[in-house]
């Protein structure tokens, strides 16, 4: 079964603005993301007594860990979306982001906010190359680059989203100010994994994987 021309050939369908708009969300969290610490960081530094004079290395550490684990889960995700699934691992990305957000937002001190942040940017990072290959894997060939450039503009959306949430948490005093902007982040995800749970697996990947009988049934259900 060859189902490259099929799917290449394909209109432009409600599935693929769907799924194109959930994989965007990755963005809308990264530029979130990105955009609360650059905040918050002096907040936490505040918090947990000590400044950029002070302790550059802590600080820097506290700005760039996500930048570091979006540097891993990027090179080491991949991998794991070719052996388990697109779709499980479009999931586990996310997932990934809920769990360590949270507990950054719970932690005790500053270097368990490193530690955690690092292991949500291993989430952020594997979701950029697990969202455009999913994308291009069931876009039109004629539409491909427009999906994949849409999700573009959700980094701009999420960081205006963290202006103001940054901004509606200066009354709530410091020590809680970090903590809900980045719970925050957390619970816009929530919704996306439901969402993302309801998408279909790749159909390459099945192909590719000799699953075609769930292959056909996917097929057919589009």
């Amino acid at each position: 079964m060859t189902l490259n021309p099929t799917l290449d050939e394909a209109p432009l369908r409600r599935f693929h603005l769907v799924l194109s708009s959930l994989a965007a969300m990755g963005t809308f969290i990264d530029g979130y993301d990105l955009s609360v610490i650059s905040f918050q960081a002096l907040v936490i530094s505040n918090v947990f007594h000590f400044s950029l004079k002070s302790n550059p290395l802590l600080y820097g550490l506290l700005l760039t860990s996500a930048l570091i684990g979006m540097a891993i889960g990027g090179v080491s995700f991949g991998w794991l979306a070719d052996r388990l699934g697109r779709k499980t691992m479009f999931l586990v990305d996310l997932l990934f982001f809920i769990v360590f957000t949270t507990l950054s937002g719970l932690a005790q001190n500053v270097y368990q906010v490193i530690v955690f942040r690092t292991l949500m940017g291993v989430g952020i990072g594997a979701d950029y190359p697990i969202s455009s290959t999913i994308i291009s894997e069931f876009a039109p060939a004629r539409r491909r680059g427009a999906l994949l450039m849409y999700g573009i503009m959700f980094y701009w959306l999420g960081t205006l989203l963290a202006g103001v949430v940054n901004f509606a948490t200066l009354g709530l005093g410091e020590d809680l100010a970090w903590r809900v902007s980045f719970i925050v982040g957390a619970v816009i995800a929530v919704p996306v994994v439901a969402a993302r749970g309801l998408m279909p697996e790749s159909l390459r990947w099945l192909v590719k994987n000799n699953k075609m009988d769930r292959a056909n049934r996917i097929a057919e259900s589009l």
